[in-house]
This record gives structure tokens, sequence and C-alpha cells, in this order.
């Protein structure tokens, strides 16, 4: 998350506006509750993303300075935007010279072939900085990842100097981009994305048969998180207690929102193997979520 921070230092000051969708990813946030900034949140759709429209009118009505966004995998939802959404969400912010600092710590976890696109693709005006990260596809000690930053790479190196911060060791630096720039990477995601996707369809589909109809587990277009809806009367802070006594671990949707909300949500790791106590793990979840007891 250091990359957050020094965009924050960077393009904010106390007391300025920040966007953020919710649900968001929730490191993210805790960040931001660190911080003397205000924070206006957007709604993000688990099929379609911001609205657009949403976004342009909250530019035009706040002085919001950065929008904080991820539109390649979702963390938690899943959702992928079309690349129109993602082009016209770029020109929006370029019309108001608002920074969109992208979360693209996923976006190399998809399931399907296709070339991808980022909002970077899109960026005429050089108004995305793009924070990527090889912490969920390398082993994570590495603890590398990346900014394209533009023109903002110098304003950015002064804030990562003046913070005392260095770089770290060139030796694995090089290491990482000579392995990039073979095709054992390629290769890698794509054993990788196979494996995650399989997970996820067949974990839905079990969640499915146990769960009732009103419960709604998203299908993701990557990652390996799912963003299940359950009736709006339930509460997921409440009944975390119950499925944390029964070994069941569930992120409840509120820690994804600054505010106590999505409390009818939670997010589901579905990147393990489906053994056989796994699979009494779901059905143990469905009961507890649909009874509200062990």
């Amino acid at each position: 998350m250091q990359a957050y921070n020094q965009c924050l230092d960077a393009f904010t000051r106390p007391g300025g506006v920040v966007l953020v969708e919710q649900p968001s990813y929730f490191p993210i946030l805790a960040i931001l509750r660190r911080r003397a900034l205000q924070v206006v949140d957007i709604h993000s759709d688990p099929v379609t993303g911001i609205d657009s429209g949403a976004f342009r009118a909250l530019l035009e009505t706040h002085p919001i300075r950065v929008a904080l966004l991820m539109t390649t995998n979702h963390f938690p939802t899943g959702v992928t935007y079309s690349p129109a959404q993602m082009e016209k969400l770029v020109s929006i912010a370029a019309a108001r010279d608002v920074i969109i600092v992208e979360n693209d710590m996923f976006g190399d976890l998809s399931y399907d072939d296709a070339s991808r696109i980022t909002l970077k693709h899109f960026d005429a005006s050089d108004n995305v900085v793009q924070i990527g990260s090889f912490e969920f596809t390398l082993p994570p000690e590495y603890g590398y990842g990346w900014i394209a930053c533009g023109r903002h790479k110098r304003q950015l190196l002064v804030t990562h100097y003046m913070n005392g911060h260095r770089l770290r060791d060139g030796f694995i630096q090089r290491g990482i981009a000579d392995y990039l720039a073979g095709r054992s990477y390629d290769r890698l995601l794509r054993k990788l994305n196979q494996k995650l996707g399989d997970r996820m369809r067949q974990g839905i589909a079990i969640l499915s048969q146990h769960l009732p109809a009103d419960c709604r587990p998203r299908q993701p277009a990557g990652g390996f998180m799912c963003w299940l809806e359950l009736p709006s009367s339930t509460n997921m802070a409440q009944l975390s207690g119950a499925l944390f006594e029964a070994g069941i671990s569930v992120l409840p949707g509120p820690l994804f929102s600054l505010g106590d909300q999505k409390g009818n949500y939670a997010a589901l790791n579905f990147s393990f193997p489906w053994t056989e106590q796994n699979l009494n793990k779901i059905e143990q979840l469905a009961r507890i979520i649909t009874r509200g007891e062990p």
C-alpha cells in the first residue's frame, strides 16, 4: 500500500477531497481513515461498476482532486468494466483535471484470454496513475509492485524521497524484469487463471445449491473473491462471530465501506481447492446465513 500513500501524499493536501468506490478494496479505506481528507463515495454495482453519469455529477459538484478506482477484476465484486465505459470515465476526469489512481493489482487475474484493457489505455491527457503489484501472481515475499505515472513521475519521486523511502534490492528487481521479459510469466498466468476460474465456478455452483434463491453470489470476471448479496435483513457483522467459531473465514460487507453499509453482503475467498472439508464449510456457511445459527 506504499504506492497509495505516495499518491495521496503527492496529489492531496489536508482537507482535500477524494472520491472512492463503495464497496472498495479495504486496505485503501484504512489509509483514508488515517488521513485528514474529505471522502466522497460512489456506488460500484457488482455487474456494471460505477455509473458514468453519477461520476460526472460528483466531479461537477465537489472539488475532487483524486478518484481511486479499480475497473479490472474489482475487489471484492470481481466486475470488469467495458472498454467504452473505461474510456468515458477517463474522458470525464480529464475534462475536470481530476487524477485517477487506478488500482490494477488484480488485473492479471482474468479468467478469459481477451486482451487486457485498462483506464491507462485511454489516457491521452496523462491523468491516470496506474498502480500494479506482483503480490498475487509471484511469491508474495518479493513484495514488489509498480506505478505507471507519466508526467507525474517527478512529483511522485520527490514525495518518495522526501518521506525517507529508498529503492529496494535492485538485483531482485532485475530478476523479476528478466522473468517478465520471457514467456514463463504468460504460462504461469494461464495456468493460474484457469485454476482460479474453475474453482470460482465450482464454488458458486456449490454455494447456489445450499443457499435460498434470494441469496445471489456474483460471478466475477477474474480474481478469487466471490461477492455474495444476501437478503436486506441479514446482518453479516453479527453473523461473523458464529462463522468464526465454526472455523469459517468470511469478510463482512461493512469492511469494504467507510460507513456502516453493505451489511447484507459478504466476500468469500474461493481460491482454495474444493476438498471435502471445504465443501462441508460451505454447507455450514449456508446454514448459519439462512438460520442465523451454527
